[in-house]
């Protein structure tokens, strides 16, 4: 894949750039704050609409301006010449490829894989195991559809999971124990399906909420289960 147009609309500093590109190999000279990052900052977005300096869209915007844009020409080698625009809004983003908008995530990731490499990423070596782990994620998220939606169910189960553990605490409503267990299966079996790539069921993590009448009905001699 060789990127041979980058265009940019009110995206940070730059109100306008329409830049052509050819060969193999391009450097980009100016002064400081002249805007050189942000093109390169443009470049990376469009691997999977989300920059590698920030995580709030709103900083994007050139001041003033309620959306910005990026547009990019590519030859690649299964799609061919093909043209991705990517409009971002204050609170939202628009993809495009061609004539067509993408409007799963998921379908896109992978296609214009970039490679980014700033000073931030010493901290990789230096910083917090967290930095790390969140690295990896987000790089793997950004090439793999199925991993960036195994993701944000992990990421939705361990907070939910989290919320209904510290309601436990409470003494909250027995149906809130009950959302507990059910979100607790949830959690382990996606955990399960991200360690083991097996894809188990919930039946299959054999975490189950069983109720408590129907286990008080039965000629238990043991007294170590407990009932919620």
């Amino acid at each position: 894949m060789r990127l041979r147009t980058l265009t940019l609309r009110h995206f940070r500093n730059v109100a306008f750039a329409r830049i052509e590109l050819e060969g193999r190999r391009h450097y980009f000279l100016g002064q400081n704050g002249q805007g050189k990052t942000n093109l390169l900052e443009a470049a990376g977005y469009l691997t999977a609409a989300r920059s590698f300096r920030t995580t709030e869209t709103a900083t994007l915007l050139m001041h003033g301006q309620t959306t910005a844009a990026v547009a990019c020409t590519l030859e690649h080698a299964r799609l061919g010449e093909t043209k991705v625009t990517i409009k971002v809004h204050r609170h939202s983003k628009e993809l495009w490829l061609e004539q067509t908008r993408v409007t799963r995530l998921g379908d896109y990731l992978g296609k214009f894989p970039t490679v980014v490499f700033s000073s931030q990423d010493l901290q990789l070596v230096r910083g917090a195991p967290a930095g790390r782990r969140r690295w990896l994620d987000l790089t793997l998220a950004a090439m793999d559809g199925s991993y960036l939606q195994a993701l944000q169910t992990y990421t939705r189960a361990l907070t939910e999971r989290n919320a209904l553990l510290n309601s436990r605490f409470k003494k909250t409503a027995p149906q809130v124990h009950r959302t507990y267990h059910y979100f607790v299966n949830r959690f382990l079996t996606v955990m399960s399906n991200l360690l083991s790539g097996i894809y188990l069921s919930d039946m299959e993590t054999c975490y189950k909420l069983v109720r408590t009448d129907l286990m008080k009905s039965l000629p238990l001699t043991s007294d170590r289960f407990g009932f919620e």
